[in-house]
């Protein structure tokens, strides 16, 4: 880990120890550079609750998503566990853990999945926000991430682009057909392949559109060569 100095490189630690390093050292510190980003700054609230075998309680995972460096960030922020974990509870961790040190004034948007626990617990908190902050909350959905995935797809398809289409046909083009794949790697002497399109996470698909247009010359050759082998 520390391969620059001769003497923090025969650092050795044990399983506990790093453990008390991590939960109490480094996790501190990286939450308060998180608290002070986020200063007076507006924020989404993202959660999630899902059974803790080990502890066997209910474990509320709490992350923040806001713009940093000229683009959107989700940060881990902490966990709670529960035993009951109604709408009440809920709003109730919220309180303890975000409000007390993040505040609600600058909260914007909760987003959750979509059970009828989690809708009482936007409204419990929106009426909170009504009364003590005199703002609402955005309400474009459980999940603004999938407002965007969609609002995207939808876009493409109006432009008539298909590009959906294009791109899944240029990754199964080559996927699990060796032959094919060592013309292609002699024909166009590269070794660079397509990749996987997801269909309904829209947002996720920059890389893969980024890979499809440095590729579209290397697929025009190969598919001329192909023409005229068969010629």
């Amino acid at each position: 880990m520390f391969t620059d100095s001769d003497i923090a490189k025969k650092m050795s630690c044990g399983e506990t120890k790093s453990m008390y390093v991590i939960n109490y050292g480094l996790a501190p510190y990286y939450r308060c550079q998180l608290e002070r980003k986020l200063k007076n700054r507006p924020f989404v609230l993202m959660f999630d609750e899902t059974l803790n075998k080990e502890m066997q309680q209910k474990q509320l995972d709490i992350i923040v998503r806001h713009w940093d460096d000229n683009s959107v960030q989700s940060s881990y922020y902490t966990s709670e566990f529960l035993g009951h974990a109604c709408a009440v509870d809920l709003v109730h961790s919220f309180e303890n853990t975000v409000e007390t040190k993040l505040g609600f004034a600058n909260l914007v948007q909760l987003a959750m999945d979509g059970p009828n626990v989690n809708w009482s617990t936007f409204d419990k908190l929106q009426k909170k926000l009504e009364k003590e902050h005199k703002h609402q909350l955005l309400n474009i959905g459980s999940c603004g991430l999938h407002q965007l995935h969609n609002a995207l797809k939808a876009g493409v398809e109006v432009a008539g682009w298909d590009l959906s289409h294009s791109m899944s046909a240029m990754h199964k083009l080559f996927d699990n057909v060796p032959a094919r794949r060592e013309d292609y790697e002699t024909d166009t002497e590269t070794d660079l392949y397509a990749l996987s399109v997801c269909s309904h996470r829209w947002c996720e698909n920059v890389k893969v559109c980024e890979r499809a247009i440095k590729l579209v010359p290397s697929y025009q050759r190969y598919i001329k060569c192909v023409e005229k082998k068969r010629i």
